[in-house]
């Protein structure tokens, strides 16, 4: 009797073993969907809107209550060329 339990507790540990794992995959593949299908090629990168990021810059001091060591005009030339679309590693399609 002992040796049938251990057989049917083996077996069912294997098959709930095999359950969670499918689940987990399968879980794993709806959470990346868009990025799977981005880099697979079914679908384009999204762009990002570089044009917002002063407005961005600001909004976000205003809702922190930050000031920035340097003004964002003043470091716009600086900004405007980290961003450039030159350096990008990637294009949106």
């Amino acid at each position: 009797m002992k040796r049938y339990l251990i057989l049917l507790h083996r077996y069912l540990g294997l098959g709930c073993a095999c359950f969670l794992l499918l689940l987990g995959l399968s879980g794993s593949l709806l959470v990346f969907r868009a990025e799977i299908e981005t880099a697979s090629g079914l679908r384009p990168a999204p762009a990002a809107n570089l044009a917002s990021y002063q407005a961005l810059a600001d909004r976000i001091a205003e809702t922190l209550e930050l000031s920035w060591s340097r003004k964002p005009a003043d470091a716009k030339a600086e900004i405007d060329a980290f961003l450039s679309r030159d350096l990008c590693h990637h294009a949106a399609g």
